[in-house]
């Protein structure tokens, strides 16, 4: 799945975090925009953590490392620090496992989506269960992408 532009509306994008959109709303998109991704967990979610906060760790994490350069040209060996805080991944793999155990479609529409676009080679169970389902219509597909359209 892709998030697509609209008349109204960017479901997600990774520069989200630059403008004022609130941690919990970035978490939650980036959730449903994983919902068909059967790879996501804790490990997952930190080694994509720049998708979900883009910056806001950054600054921190490099004062962190600073230090420890200061300290290892000393001889004092610091641990490695995470580049996220671990209640942060916890706080989106909670939500993401909540998200899953609902209807993908209905999970989606939670933030204003008016097209979707599907890769049959992704998934073909997932692609079977869109076809299936009611809130979505079919435009149009071409070579092996469909795209959606959002009815309610």
């Amino acid at each position: 799945m892709f998030p697509v532009y609209t008349h109204n509306n960017l479901y997600f994008n990774y520069f989200a975090g630059l403008f004022l959109m609130s941690d919990i709303e970035m978490e939650e998109r980036w959730a449903r925009k994983n919902i068909f991704n059967n790879n996501v967990n804790e490990q997952y979610i930190a080694d994509n953590y720049f998708d979900i906060w883009v910056s806001k760790f950054l600054e921190e994490y490099q004062q962190k490392q600073t230090v420890k350069k200061v300290f290892n040209l000393v001889g004092i060996k610091l641990p490695d620090q995470p580049r996220v805080p671990l209640e942060y991944i916890k706080r989106v793999h909670n939500d993401y496992k909540k998200i899953k155990q609902q209807d993908a479609i209905i999970a989606i529409e939670k933030f204003s989506v008016d097209y979707m676009v599907v890769n049959a080679n992704y998934d073909q169970k997932t692609f079977l269960m869109i076809e299936k389902d009611n809130n979505v219509k079919k435009i149009v597909t071409i070579n092996n992408y469909s795209i959606y359209e959002f009815v309610n």
